[in-house]
Formats: structure tokens, C-alpha cells, sequence
């Protein structure tokens, strides 16, 4: 009786085992196949949030991002208790920034979405993904989680990302950035995701778009209460050498110039809206700084907020260090 009873028991655990081995694998496959998921996509919607980490503070920005098959994207940047939105399209026309506030865009000279990571963007996972051969896994029951390599900028050094996917879909649930010494650089997460529905391509249009977001906007967003600010973040060794400032009221500008460790120039500039849609060129990538989409290119990054643009610009000194003095210039920052 105890042997029969110990040999059931045992062929109980066995099959326990075989189910939860079997149960992993499929786990597993699904989460391997999000490659050949995103490629078969005709169209998605996605919201979620992100927490971009800087010396100066933190902040949390809402992302909702279109895409509709082969190549239609259009990000959507609100900032918490803002009536300010800035939207990132690709049309067929190009890559445009829209700051509707300012009736401006850029129109950006990029391959984006395809020359960096984007935590907010599937086909930029996606890359990352099929690119890093030596990834790492981890599997539960219910998430599987990969550690990989990521890119944010051309000469920042190594960094990797933890994309968490759910088993049961094998899409991302959420993304975070680290560097190296594994400091928290930024936390997406997905709030909702809604796949291979029926988007109109109005919303990927240029013109359309600027003029649909000027009509929700109220007249109280263009009534910038606007300051000049100098850094609360500086990389260590750097010293303000000179401090131009020209102009009064709203046409005011500020340029401050830093050396020591690196030589950086900062160019603070109030801008009023334009009666016509103003359009400029613009070579660079894209990134999202705590909710405004930033241009970066070889040498500089340029981003507008509440009627002021900023630039802040150098030959020696690594973008994320550019990004992190950006972001402390801003004085609706919640420190």
C-alpha cells in the first residue's frame, strides 16, 4: 500500500513537472515570436506612461502612439496637468515634430523610428530584439523578461533595457532603461494596447494634425508665463564664463556660456507664435525628454516648451549629459 502510494505520488510530481516544463516553453516560444507578431500588425494604438530619471528630478509624461502598416507613425506627448501637446509624425512626406502651441514643426532629415531604442514603439523593439543575439531571459508563470542591449544616442556609452512581455499575448508590458551601473535612466509602461484596428490616415497628416490640435487648444496655453533659467545640473568641472542676455519682453534671449571639463553653450530664446504655420529644417533624431520631443543631433539638442526654446550645444560632451542639462533648464519641472 505505502509503495503504490509513493509511486502515485511520484507519477503526480512528474506529471506536475511535465506540464509546468511544457507550459514554460510555450511561454517562451510566444514571447521568441514577438518579432514575427509586430511584422504581421496592420495597425495599433498604445497608451502608456513614462518616467524619465535626470540628476534634477524625475518626471512622468503620457504617450499614445498610432501606427498603421508599413510606415505611419504618430506619437502623441502630454504632460500631466498640461494643455500643452506635442506629436511626433512619419508620413509619407517625411518626419516631422508638431508644437502646436507655437503653430511650428520641424520637419526632422532622420530614418526615425529605425536609428535608435524607443521604449513607446514596437517595431523599435522589435529591432532591438532580432539585433541582440547574447539577450538574457527570465521566465514566471506569467511574464517573461529579456535583458538586452539598447542605443539612445551615437556617443553615449553601453546601456541595456528590461522589456517585460505577457505570455498569454507576447507583447511588451513594459520597458526600462539602465545604464551600465544599472542607475534607472527611464520606465515605460503600457497601459493599454489595442492591435490591427481600423485608423483613418487623416491622423498621420501634417497639416490636419496641426490644425485639429490648435482647435482644442484655449487661448489661456498661449499665454506663456515665461522666465530665463540657468541649469540646476551641470557635469561636474564646468563653470559659467559668460552670460549675454538681448532683448526685453517677448522677444528676449539669453546665451550662457560654460568651459572647464567640456565647453558647453546654452541658448535660452522667448518665441511667439506665428500667425502662419512656421516650418524649419532640421537634421537629428528624436527623444522624448520628460514629455517634449527633443531634436538631437551631432553636436547639439534643441526642444521647445511653454513658448521658450532651448539649445544646448557642444562638441565633447556625451548627449545624455545634454539631455540632463536640458531638463533642468525647465522650469515646470516636478523636482
Amino acid at each position: 500500500m505505502k509503495k503504490r502510494l509513493i509511486k502515485s505520488l511520484f507519477v503526480c510530481f512528474l506529471m506536475l513537472l511535465t506540464f509546468t516544463i511544457t507550459s514554460c516553453k510555450k511561454n517562451q516560444d510566444k514571447v521568441a515570436s514577438f518579432p514575427e507578431i509586430v511584422n504581421d500588425l496592420k495597425s495599433y494604438k498604445l497608451t502608456g506612461t513614462l518616467e524619465s530619471n535626470f540628476p534634477s528630478g524625475s518626471k512622468v509624461s503620457n504617450v499614445c502612439v498610432y501606427y498603421k502598416n508599413p510606415d505611419l507613425y504618430r506619437v502623441e506627448l502630454v504632460l500631466p496637468n498640461s494643455l500643452e501637446k506635442q506629436v511626433i509624425l512619419k508620413n509619407t512626406d517625411g518626419v516631422y515634430v508638431l508644437i502646436p502651441s507655437l503653430n511650428k514643426n520641424f520637419k526632422v532629415s532622420s530614418n526615425w523610428p529605425m536609428t535608435t531604442s524607443y521604449p513607446y514603439l514596437l517595431q523599435s523593439l522589435s529591432k532591438d530584439f532580432i539585433a541582440d543575439e547574447e539577450k538574457q531571459v527570465e521566465t514566471t508563470e506569467e511574464f517573461t523578461t529579456y535583458k538586452l542591449k539598447v542605443k539612445l544616442f551615437d556617443n553615449v556609452e553601453d546601456m541595456y533595457q528590461k522589456i517585460v512581455f505577457d505570455n498569454k499575448t507576447g507583447l511588451p508590458t513594459e520597458v526600462c532603461v539602465y545604464k551600465n551601473d544599472d542607475t534607472l535612466i527611464s520606465h515605460f509602461k503600457v497601459n493599454t494596447l489595442e492591435t490591427d484596428i481600423d485608423i483613418n490616415d487623416e491622423l498621420f497628416e501634417n497639416n490636419k494634425t496641426m490644425e485639429t490640435l490648435k482647435e482644442v487648444m484655449t487661448e489661456d496655453i498661449l499665454d506663456f508665463d515665461r522666465a530665463m533659467s540657468y541649469p540646476t545640473y551641470c557635469p561636474t568641472g564646468l563653470v559659467l564664463k559668460e552670460e549675454v542676455k538681448t532683448g526685453t519682453g517677448n522677444e528676449q534671449r539669453v546665451i550662457l556660456t560654460y568651459s572647464g571639463s567640456s565647453f558647453i553653450t546654452i541658448i535660452e530664446k522667448f518665441i511667439t507664435p506665428y500667425e502662419t504655420v512656421k516650418t524649419e529644417y532640421i537634421d537629428g533624431d528624436i527623444y522624448i525628454l520628460g514629455g517634449v520631443a527633443a531634436i538631437v543631433n551631432n553636436e547639439s539638442i534643441k526642444f521647445y516648451e511653454a513658448g521658450i526654446e532651448y539649445t544646448i550645444a557642444s562638441s565633447n560632451t556625451d548627449k545624455l549629459e545634454l539631455v540632463w542639462i536640458g531638463d533642468s533648464l525647465r522650469l515646470t519641472n516636478e523636482k
